[in-house]
């Protein structure tokens, strides 16, 4: 999807037609889909939703759904990343701050900013939240910490908040790569944290004492 305009079908067709339609709709200038059992929609740009394009679909459902019918919209841009930021609010989690960069620090606490993008862990979950309450018990200065499925590396961060010693992270999801990356750059965390994409068989041959 871009920031022009698209016009947006919309059709109730049986799931193992999808991948047939898409690669034909493809091939007449759609450049979006989405599928959701038997919710079909896809766009298009109004300059290519011409009357061979119109053709093309009316033909194929002709010959693999006799009687489906579409539903058609033109769908304007939206700022996406306006609504994102707006939707992340700040948050306070027992010592710690947890905020998104673009939202001011508050004093008494104990920073941490999270860009979060498309990894896990913004504070706003149950099991994050808990963490963060239990670390400053657990977490003593220059103690080793494992953070395992690190996402944002909201943990990793929190660890070296609290003068953790040595901190490595770790998450299969190599798309955590460079939120893990910008988020240790905000918190000036990227020499106290060390980062790698893969399972356990990444974490070095060593013990950590949280």
């Amino acid at each position: 999807m871009t920031n022009e305009p698209s016009i947006e079908l919309t059709l109730n067709l049986s799931p193992h037609l999808h991948d047939l339609l898409v690669a034909e709709l493809d091939a007449v200038g759609f450049n979006g889909f989405v599928q959701e059992e038997t919710r079909f929609q896809a766009y298009i740009p109004p300059k290519k939703w011409v009357a061979d394009a119109r053709e093309v679909v009316q033909h194929w459902l002709q010959l693999h759904a006799p009687g489906t019918t579409w539903q058609e919209q033109e769908i304007v841009p939206q700022d996406w990343n306006k609504a994102w930021e707006a939707s992340i609010q700040p948050i306070r989690i027992a010592p710690f701050y947890v905020r998104p960069s673009w939202a001011p620090a508050v004093e008494g606490f104990i920073d941490i900013v999270v860009d979060p993008k498309m990894s896990f862990g913004t504070g706003h979950h149950e099991t994050t939240r808990l963490l963060l309450k239990m670390m400053p018990d657990h977490i003593t200065p220059g103690c080793d910490v494992l953070d395992a499925g690190t996402g944002t590396a909201i943990l990793a961060i929190a660890a070296t908040k609290l003068d953790a010693g040595k901190v490595f992270a770790f998450d299969i999801d190599p798309w955590v790569s460079e939120n893990v990356a910008e988020n240790l750059a905000l918190n000036a965390a990227t020499t106290s944290v060390s980062f790698s994409v893969g399972g356990m068989d990444v974490v070095p041959d060593t013990t950590y004492d949280v």
